[in-house]
């Protein structure tokens, strides 16, 4: 393959994240819009359309001791896996590429406190669809190849408010173990 980059950083970055995409669906995968970030080898990844509060969520779990994976897009592999990408929204906050087990995907909600409660799985696919960066036209088997990446995580929607307890809630659950129910 050949590509010829116009001399600018946008330019240069575009066609990172299109050889990026392509090296994960060879894998099976996909990249997701989202951040995530790890306790031990267990990731969560939080999604949401822009001001969803991605971005700031992570960065108050990496405040309570969670590891960054990305804060802009994760990679989403085959097996329940998934890992940080080198595509960030803050240079201050580079994060990991380790491969990290997948134990929670939420769409995140600004509330008055910490909650977590489970989201259907149909509903969260259509979110992960509408976030994923893909080449397909058909949504019914990119619908079915989320919910495949996705089989051993846990959904659910998670409230938050820009507060370190916030940081330290994500932790506390990650570090948990994440239990099967709400």
């Amino acid at each position: 393959m050949r590509v010829a980059i116009p001399d600018s950083v946008e330019a240069a970055e575009s066609a990172l994240r299109i050889a990026w995409a392509l090296a994960t669906r060879l894998q099976g995968g996909c990249l997701i819009h989202s951040s995530g970030v790890a306790v031990g080898d267990r990731a969560l990844v939080a999604t949401g359309p822009s001001t969803a509060g991605k971005s700031t969520l992570a960065e108050l779990a990496v405040s309570a001791g969670a590891t960054l994976m990305s804060d802009e897009i994760i990679q989403i592999l085959p097996g329940g896996r998934c890992s940080g990408t080198p595509f960030h929204s803050s240079l201050l906050m580079p994060g990991s590429a380790e491969v990290r087990n997948l134990a929670l995907c939420v769409r995140l909600e600004k509330r008055s406190e910490e909650t977590l409660c489970d989201a259907p799985a149909f509903e969260m696919a259509q979110l992960l669809c509408s976030q994923a960066f893909v080449h397909e036209e058909d949504v019914g088997p990119l619908r079915r190849r989320v919910l495949q990446l996705f089989e051993n995580a846990r959904f659910g929607t998670l409230g938050f408010r820009k507060h370190p307890d916030a940081g330290r809630f994500v932790v506390d659950l990650l570090a948990s173990g994440v239990p099967n129910e709400a």
